[in-house]
């Protein structure tokens, strides 16, 4: 047993990717904090939240109001009266019943749109991240990017964007112990 739970070299690719993905979950969950979206992201998920809510209610307790009875075993064709829509199946929503949609359809949107804009700034992060790691790296090497040496305002500049990834990491590190510590005393 102790000699298959020992680290071999191997395990380095993976465990190299299980930090990934677990940096990048903490990532997500630092993004989608309230207080760290930006206004128009609040606003853009709340509208969202609240149209479907909305049409939620009016599908669930208002259904005879958005829709016409209608049974599988009755004909489009024939008239209400006989259970039918007249000869339209558009004619099943009623008023209240487009609203509800038209809610629905909005929020869905909403939340694509929110979707998509969280999505690229968790893009836009990595990115910075991966190059700022990039720079850190050649300019510990002491190089740059493109082989020559940087101002000394921009070493400055990396030189406190490493401390604060540092700092961050280790922030990252004390909550991921803290998370496993948990995770053994659940078990």
């Amino acid at each position: 047993y102790t000699e298959l739970s020992e680290t071999r070299l191997q395990h380095e690719a993976i465990m190299d990717l299980t930090r990934a993905d677990e940096e990048e979950a903490l990532a997500w969950r630092d993004m989608l904090q309230w207080q760290s979206l930006p206004e128009r992201d609040r606003h853009i998920i709340v509208s969202s939240t609240v149209l479907m809510k909305v049409s939620f209610f009016m599908f669930v307790f208002m259904d005879e109001a958005c829709f016409r009875p209608f049974q599988v075993s009755h004909r489009v064709a024939e008239s209400y009266g006989h259970g039918g829509l007249n000869g339209s199946v558009h004619n099943l929503v009623l008023v209240p019943g487009w609203f509800a949609l038209v809610c629905f359809c909005v929020a869905c949107v909403l939340h694509v749109a929110f979707l998509h804009f969280t999505g690229k700034r968790m893009t836009s992060h990595l990115t910075k991240k991966a190059r700022l790691q990039a720079s850190l790296r050649a300019g510990s090497e002491g190089r740059s990017a493109g082989d020559t040496t940087l101002p000394a305002a921009q070493q400055r500049q990396l030189q406190l964007q490493q401390r604060e990834l540092e700092l961050r990491n280790q922030e990252l590190e004390s909550r991921m112990d803290e998370l496993k510590q948990e995770n053994d005393q659940l078990q």
